[in-house]
């Protein structure tokens, strides 16, 4: 196998990419010879957005969806504090995972009683609270059509947007706004049979500290 000598120039560009001060098409461009106006990249500056420094790149990372499958920890287990630290949610304390015959991806998280409470949570991690502006979430079985609602809230506990949900079945429902710092699945309607949550799914801000929620204050 051959490789090819690595001029002064592009030895010094590849430092710099590991160091997060350029970004890895910088690299090839030293090697080429070539080089790009910053000002014009579209990756800098899109429909004339001003230029993001390197610095400010280096600190962001890419952030991966996190999801809850509430397989994660034997039936029965009351969860409150249990997913705090693998994937950044703290649930309500009456909130437990239990089997659901009606559900293909049982295990689910059921609140108290069982497929009739409420279900709450809050996004936090060892740094404190944080905030989403997505995340979805798949309920039931539901047999009756805007039987069970969603509310999402911000860091000082208002509310921010309700989503009802409307059709049938284990539904996936997603809730999307600026800034969620909390959630709260209640039944708005009738629905005797009851219903749970399952597979929870969102994506964690990374490395920008204007999505951090502060000091959060609980709704419920």
């Amino acid at each position: 196998m051959r490789f090819k000598r690595m001029t002064a120039a592009v030895a010094a560009s590849i430092a710099l990419v590991l160091a997060g001060v350029l970004p890895a098409s910088a690299a090839d461009e030293a090697e080429s010879g070539s080089t790009s106006n910053v000002v014009g990249d579209p990756e800098y500056n899109v429909l004339g957005e001003t230029p993001t420094q390197p610095d400010a790149r280096a600190r962001m990372s890419v952030a991966t969806p996190t999801r809850i499958t509430f397989s994660e920890n034997p039936v029965g287990t009351y969860v409150q504090s249990l997913y705090v630290a693998t994937h950044g949610v703290q649930f309500g304390p009456t909130a437990f995972i239990a089997t659901d015959g009606a559900n293909p991806t049982s295990p689910v998280l059921s609140g108290s009683p069982r497929f009739q409470g409420d279900i709450t949570g809050t996004f936090v991690n060892a740094d404190g609270p944080f905030t989403v502006d997505h995340f979805s979430v798949d309920i039931g079985y539901l047999d009756a059509a805007n039987a069970v609602s969603i509310r999402a809230f911000d860091s000082r506990g208002l509310e921010l947007v309700t989503v009802p949900v409307s059709l049938t079945g284990i539904v996936t429902v997603n809730v999307t706004h600026p800034n969620i710092a909390a959630f709260l699945v209640f039944t708005s309607g009738s629905e005797p049979a009851g219903w749970a949550i399952d597979n929870l799914t969102f994506t964690a801000p990374s490395g920008d500290p204007s999505n951090d929620a502060g000091a959060y204050v609980a709704p419920w």
